[in-house]
C-alpha cells in the first residue's frame, strides 16, 4: 500500500521544527531521536525518529522540550515518507 511504501522512506516520522532558540544538541539528546539535521541554513531542524512507529511520541517530546526551553515555535510538522525516495531506494541497487 502507499502508506507502507511511505513508511520505508528515511523521512517517515521525522519532526521538522522551526523555532527561535531551538537547540540542535538538546533535540539530539531526546531519547526518541536518532539524529538531527539542520535545514534552510539552520532556520529549521529535522529530528529523525529511532522508531518510525513512535513518531507521535517524538513530536510530543519535541513540543515538550520547546515548551520547557521557552522556544518560540513558528512551525512544527511530522513528515510523511516520500514515495520518490522509496522508488530510488528500491531501484538504485539495480542500476549500479
Amino acid at each position: 500500500t502507499p502508506a507502507e511504501l511511505r513508511n520505508m522512506s528515511d523521512l517517515a516520522g521525522a519532526v521538522t521544527i522551526s523555532a527561535q532558540g531551538a537547540d540542535q544538541a538538546k533535540l539530539a539528546a531526546l531519547p526518541e531521536a536518532a539524529r538531527v539535521e539542520p535545514l534552510n541554513g539552520g532556520s529549521a531542524l529535522r529530528v529523525y525518529p529511532n522508531d518510525k512507529q513512535a513518531s507521535v511520541a517524538l513530536a510530543r517530546s519535541v513540543m515538550d522540550l520547546a515548551g520547557r526551553e521557552g522556544w518560540k515555535v513558528e512551525a512544527l510538522q511530522t513528515e510523511e515518507g516520500q514515495l520518490d525516495e522509496v522508488f530510488r531506494l528500491i531501484t538504485l541497487p539495480d542500476t549500479v
